[in-house]
């Protein structure tokens, strides 16, 4: 009788293959099935080498299809399956992939300390309690600094990598997180009804469906608002009401209003803030890179403003140390729907479904075959 494994745990069974091959079957929880099989020799065959194959097992398609989706961050990259399910890949010494982790308290240590050169399943969240469950029916993710964001399509909110500023959201400040941990509010209970996530460097955004936006981690420059009076927030903070969408940089914050204005919040040192003041037309999508903000207004045209020192917000090859927010004029940026940001680039996508980018080209980020 075939032995009755579970995934939820660690198991392990040997089946026997024939009088000489067999088969050795280790189950995890961390959401990988290893197989290894090894055949004796005798008198007609020569012993066979040990062969060993690991699968991911991923759970099954949801009812509702999800939207696939890539996030970047510093160094590691994030992809949202159309199951709603989500891989991995990247630098992962703080725990930013959200694959496990081992030891306790501030000592933790990621079980992948190296980083990956292939995507890995994102497989188990945990509540605020301690108890594990699967990370499945995620509906959007966001790369931050050193961490990454899972949004649930139940509205929950799942964290995982470094917490020294409090960008987990679970109320601590520890080192890191190699598990996906549940955000939590103000009042200590978990954060409901999200519809949109963004990670910065090291503080996060988020909007409720009734148009709340929240914020948390890093304060040191303002980014979260005058409802946060510290230097950080280890809990998701109400920052104002009547928001559409959330856009977060390095040390600032973007939030499209639902009357199409943007309000910004944090440092100002390259313009973040008081360019985004000078946005005056209404606003459909807002983006942030590391030091400068975008914007498409309502008749597909997009602002810049901010840092332009790789020419992000010029647009036309100039450089500056500040960017005054400007309308673009190219010819390539017409019916604009919607923009994204790098750290040092800009991309916007037209209604005719072309990509444009400018700005920082030294990895090729623009996609244009050059490094420049």
């Amino acid at each position: 009788v075939a032995p009755q494994i579970t995934i939820d745990g660690n198991a392990s069974a040997t089946a026997f293959l024939g009088s000489q091959t067999v088969a050795q079957i280790g189950i995890f929880g961390t959401g990988r099935i290893s197989i290894r099989a090894s055949q004796a020799g005798d008198a007609n065959h020569a012993t066979a080498a040990d062969v060993t194959r690991t699968f991911v097992v991923v759970p099954a398609p949801v009812s509702r299809a999800t939207t696939p989706m890539v996030a970047s961050g510093r160094s590691h990259t994030l992809y949202l399956s159309p199951e709603g399910i989500v891989f991995a890949a990247g630098a992962n010494n703080d725990g930013r992939l959200g694959m496990g982790e081992s030891g306790s308290g501030s000592s933790l240590v990621a079980a992948n300390s190296t980083g990956l050169t292939q995507m890995t399943f994102v497989a188990t969240r945990q509540n605020k309690i301690g108890e594990t469950f699967t990370l499945d029916e995620v509906s959007a993710v966001s790369a931050g600094g050193q961490f990454s964001l899972f949004l649930r399509a139940d509205g929950t909110v799942y964290a995982a990598g470094s917490n020294l500023f409090g960008q987990l959201g679970t109320g601590k400040t520890d080192s890191f997180r190699g598990v996906a941990q549940q955000v939590l509010n103000s009042t200590g209970t978990a954060l409901t009804k999200i519809t949109a996530i963004s990670a910065g460097v090291s503080h996060a955004l988020a909007v409720d469906e009734d148009g709340n936006a929240w914020g948390w981690g890093d304060n040191s420059s303002g980014q979260l608002g005058t409802s946060v009076s510290g230097t950080s927030a280890s809990r998701a903070t109400k920052i104002t009401s009547g928001v559409l969408a959330v856009a977060a940089g390095a040390r600032h914050s973007f939030l499209l209003t639902q009357s199409g204005t943007i309000l910004a919040y944090g440092a100002d040192d390259f313009g973040q803030k008081t360019g985004a003041s000078g946005v005056t037309s209404q606003v459909v999508s807002v983006a942030s890179g590391e030091n400068h903000g975008l914007a498409v207004d309502k008749d597909g045209r997009v602002w810049t403003w901010g840092d332009n020192r790789a020419g992000e917000v010029s647009a036309d090859g100039t450089v500056s140390t500040q960017g005054a927010v400007r309308r673009l004029s190219s010819s390539l940026l017409v019916d604009v729907i919607s923009v994204a940001a790098g750290a040092e680039h800009s991309l916007a996508l037209t209604k005719e479904g072309k990509i444009v980018g400018w700005g920082q080209n030294r990895s090729g980020q623009l996609g244009n075959g050059a490094l420049i």
